[in-house]
C-alpha cells in the first residue's frame, strides 16, 4: 500500500510541476504578446506625432511673422493656423495615452489571471515584477512635446522583462491525513520580454524553472 501511494505521489508531484511551470509561462507569454501588440500601434504613430510637430513649428513661426508684420489678417491667419495644429495635437496625444493606458491594463489583467487560474494547483504567495515604472519600457522624445516619439528605453530587453514567481502545495489529496511531507512546496518562477524583429514584437521567455523546497 505504501508502495502504491509513493508511485501515484511521484506522478501526482510531476503532473502538479509541469501544471503550475505551464500556467507561469502561458500567462507570461500571453502578456508579453499583447504587450508587443500595443508596443507596435505606438511606434505606429511616431511618424504623425514628429509631423505634427514639424508643423506646430511651422505654425508658431507664422504667428511671430505675423505679429511683426502687424497684419490683422494675417494675424487672424496664423493663429487659426496654430489653433487648427494644437487640436490635431491633441487629437494624436490621446491616442498614444490611450495605448500606454491599455497596456497597463494588460499588466494588472495578466496578474489576476495568474491568480485566478493556479487556484487549481494551490498557489500562494503569488509576485507579479516589473522592472519599468509603465508597463512598456518606452519613454518620450521630446519629453515636454504635447505630440512626443516614444522610443525604446535601454537597456529594453532587460527593462522590458516580468517575472511571475509563486509557491504550489504538492501534498496529494490522497496522502493520510497523519503523513505530512514537512511544508514541501514547489517554487515555479517564469520570465519573459519582448524581442523586435522589424517591425514585430514577440515574447521571449529568459528563464522558467521548477524547484521543490
Amino acid at each position: 500500500m505504501t508502495a502504491v501511494i509513493f508511485v501515484g505521489s511521484a506522478f501526482y508531484f510531476l503532473q502538479k510541476k509541469s501544471v503550475a511551470q505551464s500556467l507561469c509561462v502561458q500567462t507570461a507569454v500571453r502578456l508579453q504578446t499583447a504587450l508587443g501588440e500595443s508596443m507596435a500601434s505606438l511606434m505606429q504613430l511616431n511618424p504623425r506625432a514628429a509631423a505634427l510637430r514639424r508643423e506646430r513649428a511651422r505654425a508658431e513661426r507664422a504667428l511671430r511673422l505675423a505679429l511683426r508684420s502687424g497684419n490683422p489678417k494675417a494675424i487672424a491667419a496664423a493663429k487659426a493656423l496654430r489653433y487648427a495644429v494644437i487640436l490635431a495635437q491633441y487629437s494624436h496625444r490621446a491616442r498614444q495615452l490611450t495605448i500606454l493606458r491599455r497596456a497597463g491594463l494588460q499588466r494588472s489583467q495578466a496578474t489576476r489571471e495568474l491568480t485566478f487560474r493556479s487556484r487549481k494547483v494551490r498557489q500562494s504567495g503569488l509576485i507579479s515584477q516589473s522592472f519599468y515604472s509603465e508597463a512598456l519600457a518606452v519613454h518620450p522624445v521630446p519629453e515636454n512635446s504635447l505630440t512626443p516619439s516614444y522610443v525604446k528605453a535601454q537597456p529594453f530587453a532587460n527593462l522590458q522583462r516580468h517575472r511571475f514567481a509563486f509557491q504550489v502545495d504538492l501534498k496529494p489529496p490522497f496522502f493520510p491525513v497523519d503523513w505530512s511531507l514537512n511544508g514541501f512546496r514547489q517554487n515555479s518562477e517564469c520570465i519573459v520580454t519582448l524581442s523586435q524583429e522589424n517591425t514585430t514584437w514577440n515574447a521571449r521567455i529568459l528563464a522558467a524553472s521548477a524547484a521543490s523546497s
